[in-house]
């Protein structure tokens, strides 16, 4: 399996939102598809995109700021959306697509002085990003939903609600998970790509190599 890290609007970028939209669409019936991303992170298996996760730079705002009412950091951030793995893989291709598409997501904010992430999911995928991945994701406690706007789907509408998470990407904790995920992904074969107009991530591969 390849993961491909590329810009937005490029063939592989395009593949992975199709597939998170058919994925979002099957799972939450929704059809509040909202593109402001900035990067587009895929795993590629037999030529078939498999996996897919986003990151918003804060150029502007985020889009969990849309959705939350909380105060975000001022250095610099992102966030990490669109996370779709496909359901033909076996549940463990699906293990290390997660693992893939996390630690390159994690890699790629490190190498760009990202320093930090923030993501909106449900408790099931914070539990596997933080107890199994060892990613210290945490909780923004004190942020609410917003009263007005939030999508009518069973994403947002469900019993469980989706709350607001942050990760600091600079902390030793969060660069040994990464260490750790890549170690086993290159041990396996993964081979990293990229396909971008500016920023780099080969240097981080290769001193981990």
């Amino acid at each position: 399996m390849e993961i491909i890290i590329t810009d937005r609007g490029k063939p592989l970028y395009k593949e992975g939102r199709a597939l998170a939209e058919v994925i979002y669409k099957k799972m939450w019936q929704t059809d509040n598809f909202i593109d402001n991303n900035h990067i587009g992170i895929v795993t590629v298996q037999n030529d078939t995109v498999v996996g897919n996760m986003n990151i918003c730079l804060r150029r502007n705002s985020l889009p969990c700021e849309r959705f939350f009412s909380f105060e975000i950091d001022k250095s610099p951030t992102a966030e990490i959306c669109g996370l779709a793995i496909s359901d033909t893989l076996t549940s463990g291709q699906r293990e290390k697509a997660l693992i893939a598409l996390t630690a390159a997501a994690h890699t790629f904010g490190f190498h760009n002085g990202i320093e930090s992430y923030y993501t909106v999911q449900k408790k099931s995928l914070f539990h596997r990003l933080t107890r199994r991945l060892q990613y210290p994701f945490k909780m923004i406690q004190d942020a609410e939903i917003a009263s007005s706007g939030i999508p009518n789907d069973k994403y947002w509408q469900g019993i469980e609600q989706p709350k607001l998470y942050r990760l600091n990407n600079l902390c030793q904790h969060s660069i040994s998970a990464s260490l750790t995920s890549l170690a086993t992904l290159m041990g396996e074969g993964y081979m990293c790509h990229e396909q971008l107009a500016e920023e780099k991530i080969d240097a981080f591969f290769n001193e981990v190599a």
